[in-house]
């Protein structure tokens, strides 16, 4: 989104408005989806074969540290799958009305239940799918997760009935 970068020209509503639904789209993709993205396995540079007893004990340490997994986001964003899945989930569980109807709405997303697109080809919203409110959780979920262009993204399908 353009109207993050301090020099920017003004963006216009209708243009802010259009990059917010672009940016929900990019992270209910990433949703969607889910194809989380494993780290690169490390060897360990000491061998553990000279203390184990025989060939049949394994160690923890001989297969090398657990590998994070990644779900990689809109613009180069990457976040790690755990603490997506994690805020999902403990939206999901929430007493705040609000928040529990977020978790829900991205835990139908992440399951494969949830709306294909949140676009219009033509423009605008998908029909039928309540749209905006997927747009409103993604982002939100987005923000959470450190992503300051959902944030501008949020604040504008905030202050907007479109």
């Amino acid at each position: 989104m353009t109207a993050t970068h301090p020099h920017a020209a003004p963006v216009r509503p209708r243009d802010a408005l259009r990059e917010a639904r672009a940016h929900a789209e990019a992270w209910h993709a990433v949703l969607r989806d889910w194809r989380p993205v494993r780290g690169v396995a490390v060897r360990p540079t000491v061998s553990y074969a000279v203390f184990r007893p025989d060939d049949l004990t394994d160690t923890l340490g001989s297969i090398g540290p657990a590998r994070p997994s990644w779900l990689p986001g809109p613009n180069g964003w990457h976040v790690r799958e755990t603490e997506a899945a994690a805020l999902i989930s403990a939206w999901c569980e929430s007493s705040i009305p609000a928040q529990r109807e977020h978790g829900l709405l991205l835990d139908r997303v992440r399951q494969g239940r949830g709306p294909r697109t949140l676009l219009d080809p033509r423009g605008g919203w998908a029909g039928g799918c309540n749209a905006r409110a997927y747009a409103v959780a993604v982002l939100t979920l987005a923000v959470s997760l450190g992503d300051e262009v959902a944030a501008v993204g949020l604040a504008t399908l905030k202050g907007s009935d479109a």
